[in-house]
């Protein structure tokens, strides 16, 4: 304030001494002494006032020019930080990327090892079904073999029995025609000694009584019945009684 002060007072100095220097010249006729007097008076004024004039310019273009550096300044701080802002934005935005690519590849990692055991359990699975088909198969061929076996060895039995069973029917057929000769030989010969006491008419007409008494009846009524084991058993054991 005292600077524009001083500016001030010397203007109006200086404005003051060229009107009495101009005065001087031309209502004193120009007295020398007096006109340099005052024109020194005026260059003194005028360095002084064109003086505070530059240091007010100085200052003001100081004082400019420390506002534009602390706008700078400012812009540039607000900048720094806006960068730094950005730079955290960044780098949160870089671990928190980081942190979900590790989440996500430890889940992906997760899936596929869950995905390979169930294909493994899954192979498994497949590979026991494949292995209890095979057991099946097998088993099913392994009893169809058996069962073909039994009937081929049921069969051969079977003929066996009906060769030993036929060999001894002719045996018996053989003892029996045998056994019936001889009680017609003892008939024909105790025809004479006995022919007074005869026989009843019946067996006395009819003399092949007793072979239709020996007359072999069959077991079963269809002889091409498949016989079971028990009935062969029962079989062997009630022949010959």
């Amino acid at each position: 304030m005292s600077k524009k002060l001083n500016t001030v007072f010397f203007g109006l100095c200086l404005l003051t001494a060229f009107i009495l220097e101009v005065y001087c010249i031309y209502i004193l006729d120009g007295d020398l002494f007096t006109v340099i007097g005052i024109g020194v008076v005026v260059i003194i004024i005028g360095y002084l006032f064109f003086d505070s004039l530059r240091i007010r310019w100085n200052e003001s273009f100081h004082n400019m020019k420390n506002d534009v550096e602390k706008m700078h300044q400012e812009e540039l701080e607000a900048i720094k930080k806006d960068l730094s802002l950005l730079c955290d934005l960044q780098k949160a935005t870089y671990s928190a990327t980081k942190k979900n690519e590790k989440f996500l590849q430890e889940e992906i990692k997760g899936i596929l090892d869950h995905l390979s055991a169930l294909q493994k359990e899954h192979g498994k699975t497949i590979e026991e079904i494949v292995k209890l088909q095979r057991k099946s198969m097998e088993g099913q061929k392994n009893a169809l073999n058996l069962n073909l076996n039994y009937s081929k060895e049921n069969t051969q039995q079977l003929m066996d029995v009906f060769q030993e069973e036929s060999t001894k029917l002719e045996q018996e057929q053989e003892r029996l025609c045998k056994f019936l000769s001889e009680i017609n030989n003892r008939n024909a010969s105790d025809r004479g000694s006995f022919s007074e006491n005869k026989l009843p008419k019946t067996e006395a007409e009819d003399p092949n009584w007793i072979e239709e008494e020996a007359e072999i009846q069959p077991i079963y009524d269809d002889p091409n019945k498949n016989l079971t084991t028990e009935e062969i058993s029962s079989l062997f054991d009630t022949y010959g009684k």
